[in-house]
């Protein structure tokens, strides 16, 4: 029988191959334009579009949530201040029992700035459980920035 010969495969020169990346590279370097601003993180408050006054004869249930000085959340429904949810959440049973049988409740929440998302929906899932789905949110107008 006949032996085949082994083809080999032509070796690839790459000798040339850092000079070809060091063009690339000093190309990139040259045509790309650095970013000069460093904002990370814009954020950009929504902006109201329509807004109405409350009128006093509507049934509603006012809500506001603040940061004390020592960093805990402050819950103030009506007149009383609560230092913890449960507290505020009893106060809510006991409140919503009272003005749902006047007719439907509504509830307007007030979240000061520093408030988080989850205490929010804390917040929103408590009224969900007195079966209170009508919720505002009570914008308050920034003041224009003043010029020096």
């Amino acid at each position: 029988m006949l032996k085949r010969k082994e083809k080999k495969l032509p070796e690839f020169n790459t000798t040339a191959l850092p000079d070809i990346i060091f063009m690339l590279l000093f190309f990139f370097m040259v045509v790309t334009v650095m970013k000069k601003d460093d904002d990370k993180a814009k954020v950009n408050i929504p902006k109201v579009s329509y807004a109405q006054q409350l009128k006093k004869h509507d049934n509603y249930l006012f809500i506001s949530a603040t940061i004390n000085e020592a960093g805990q959340v402050q819950y103030f429904n009506g007149k009383n201040i609560y230092n913890s949810f449960e507290k505020f959440r009893t106060s809510l049973n006991n409140q919503s029992q009272k003005e749902n049988s006047i007719g439907v409740l509504k509830a307007k929440i007030k979240i000061d700035r520093s408030i988080t998302m989850k205490t929010v929906n804390r917040i929103k899932r408590a009224l969900q459980d007195k079966e209170i789905y009508n919720v505002e949110y009570i914008i308050t107008k920034d003041k224009p920035a003043e010029t020096s």
